[in-house]
């Protein structure tokens, strides 16, 4: 086999594939937009231990957003459950230190079953009233984040109906177009998640940095949005002008100074 010839085939398979994927950018632009909240939140919950995980969860995204334009849709899938996953870990690793130094050394794996317990995981009633008691919307979430974990593991675990297309390097609209649908699940879970864990316990600047994409992502979630109004000073309402009497005259010039400075009378 001619190796050269052989990856130059695939590279061109890949530029023809970004060709296509590149027509349209208004989606790849907003799917950008995702991994710029993420940063954000790692600039606000930097000095904390977990908050490393986030330079992973940004390259999984990253990788996955390069995979999905070059036609590697399995592996665009596999990134994508990967950032699920670690995503979920910063809020368990949150309230478990050491189970964070024992995974840094190896010595631990993260169990997504334990994560996502109904009763112990992060979007468990006990994590809720822990942390955000008005929120009472976890177990919904904690069902689209684990639907979605499952649905991308299937291309991980090479189900059957994963393979039901042929599997070269071509662009493929329909695949291209599911793993942006599945992004924008990704981030309303994650913008949940990561309210319930954080948002009362990040400061006034944080929280009106923050307040934007949370209104853009979860503005449905009253329990987010009623706290944004609340912890947000209002802007204060401008002086009323004095009324003017009926008939009077309103002089546009200036009256003129007096002596030290004082108004002429």
């Amino acid at each position: 086999m001619d190796l050269k010839k052989h990856y130059e085939k695939i590279s061109e398979a890949a530029r023809l594939v970004r060709d296509g994927s590149l027509s349209d950018l208004v989606p790849l632009q907003a799917a950008h937009e995702v991994i710029d909240e993420i940063r954000l939140w790692q600039e606000i919950l930097g000095a904390r231990p977990e908050a490393i995980i986030f330079d992973q969860i940004v390259s999984g995204l990253e990788l996955g957003l390069f995979a999905l334009v070059s036609g590697l849709y399995r592996q665009a899938y596999g990134s994508l459950r990967l950032a699920v996953e670690l995503t979920a870990s910063v809020c368990w690793f949150s309230t478990n230190r050491l189970e964070l130094a024992e995974w840094q050394s190896g010595e631990r794996d993260l169990i997504w079953k334990e994560i996502t317990n109904e009763q112990e995981g992060v979007l468990s009633p006990r994590f809720r009233k822990a942390f955000f008691p008005e929120l009472r919307e976890e177990l919904k979430y904690n069902g689209l984040n684990k639907k979605l974990y499952r649905e991308l593991s299937e291309y991980v675990h090479g189900n059957a109906r994963t393979w039901a297309g042929p599997d070269d390097i071509k662009y493929d609209e329909q695949l291209h177009r599911a793993w942006l649908e599945k992004l924008d699940t990704y981030m309303v879970v994650t913008t949940v998640l990561l309210s319930l864990r954080y948002l009362q316990e990040v400061g006034d600047e944080g929280v009106k940095k923050l307040a934007p994409n949370l209104n853009s992502r979860v503005g449905h979630v009253s329990a987010i949005t009623k706290y944004l109004d609340e912890r947000l000073p209002t802007p204060a309402a401008a002086a009323p002008a004095t009324p003017v009497a009926a008939g009077a005259q309103v002089s546009a010039t200036p009256p003129a100074a007096g002596r030290d400075g004082e108004d002429a009378d």
